[in-house]
């Protein structure tokens, strides 16, 4: 008996496709992606991605917990083992009882592999809560993506920087009706994107 595979869809988020605005040839940053049961890296279409100082795309979602923030002469020094970044990536630092030591930052250095430092106007202190940071959202990926297909590796990937989508339909979406989180949208808005959101719903007789 021949084996028969399956690949399960999602309906495709755009309300008109005369509307978007593209980057192509993107390139998604596979290390930073977790492989499903069959080996295979994976990102879905309509994900909102955040681009990196090296240019890679890696999804919004991607976060660390820090394992510790100082600020001092207002420069916050925040400390994660491999935390992975780069001066000049955007990152949204959320959960320290400091509010300026939180929010949309620019990595200003990296000491080491596992420090970085961010500027923080305030007075000198040792934050304290669950600290996370996230790099900041920049795009919305148009197609789904895999690290197993070569051309698509070589081609790049369309990442969305407008149009008009179904937002209860992408996948970062939450809460009843599904939207995205209003950080989500801060971000993109503040990166340039001119995205329009609208709710599917399907008018169908039941």
């Amino acid at each position: 008996m021949a084996l028969t595979s399956y690949d399960l869809s999602r309906a495709r988020p755009v309300v008109d496709e005369s509307s978007l605005e593209r980057s192509p040839g993107a390139q998604i940053d596979w290390a930073d992606i977790t492989a499903g049961a069959d080996g295979v890296k994976r990102v879905i279409g309509g994900t909102v991605m955040s681009r990196k100082a090296s240019g890679k795309l890696t999804p919004r979602s991607t976060s660390i917990t820090l394992t510790s923030v100082v600020v001092a002469s207002n420069v916050a020094t925040a400390t994660k083992t491999n935390h992975g970044y780069s001066v000049c990536d955007q990152v949204y630092i959320a959960g320290s009882n400091l509010s300026y030591a939180n929010g949309l930052k620019t990595v200003d250095s990296v000491p080491d592999a596992n420090t970085f430092t961010y500027a923080a106007s305030g007075a000198n202190a040792t934050a304290t809560g669950t600290i996370t940071s996230n790099y900041s959202a920049t795009h919305i990926l148009e197609t789904n993506a895999t690290d197993s297909n070569n051309a698509e590796a070589l081609t790049g990937y369309s990442a969305l920087l407008g149009g008009v989508l179904y937002e209860n339909l992408l996948p970062d979406a939450t809460g009843s009706p599904k939207t995205l989180p209003a950080q989500y949208k801060t971000e993109l808005a503040a990166a340039g994107c001119t995205f329009k959101f609208h709710q599917y719903a399907d008018s169908r007789a039941s």
